[in-house]
């Protein structure tokens, strides 16, 4: 029995994330585009998921798009930003702060040198949407706090689906939204 308890509290102790992060709102005056990509194993296909937040917490868009043929996970998230970019700038965001849970894609986008990778061609025409904006950042955070782009990327790929949301959260991650809503005590 003793054995039988050692084990079940390693398992508890396993799933307790000491990095759990939540999302952050942005500065002043800015807009944070949380952006993701998920894959679907052995289906060949993708999808991304964004979500746009100001410095006051309030839902200013989100989308989802299905990124049919695409099984490269690195590809995907790196299409998932592109997409992201391409939203805000029709919803009228200029002061952006992207923030993506995938550090590889981060790092391509922030190289000043010009990608020459099978990527390449995404992240320059990432790095071109960039130019030109009021103010722009592409930062890396924890998945855990990035769950509503991650939940639109997994509901994009599933449902084969492109929506994009303006007025409303979507009803699949208004939970997620809520709970990071800070306290105002």
């Amino acid at each position: 029995m003793d054995g039988w308890i050692e084990v079940v509290q390693k398992k508890v102790r396993a799933r307790v994330h000491p990095y759990s992060e939540k999302w952050s709102p942005p500065e002043l005056g800015w807009i944070k585009v949380n952006t993701d990509g998920a894959v679907l194993k052995g289906a060949n296909k993708g999808g991304s998921g964004v979500v746009l937040g100001d410095h006051n917490s309030a839902f200013r868009g989100a989308a989802a798009h299905f990124l049919p043929s695409m099984a490269n996970p690195e590809i995907v998230e790196l299409l998932a930003c592109k997409k992201a970019l391409m939203f805000a700038r029709e919803i009228g965001m200029s002061k952006i702060h992207v923030e993506m849970d995938c550090k590889e894609a981060v790092g391509m986008i922030n190289e000043p040198c010009r990608n020459l990778s099978v990527a390449g061609s995404i992240v320059e025409d990432i790095k071109s949407k960039l130019l030109g904006r009021e103010g722009c950042k592409v930062t890396w955070n924890r998945r855990t706090a990035n769950k509503a782009a991650h939940t639109l990327a997994k509901l994009a790929v599933g449902e084969e689906c492109c929506q994009k949301w303006r007025a409303m959260p979507p009803e699949c991650v208004l939970h997620v939204i809520s709970d990071e809503i800070p306290n105002f005590d």
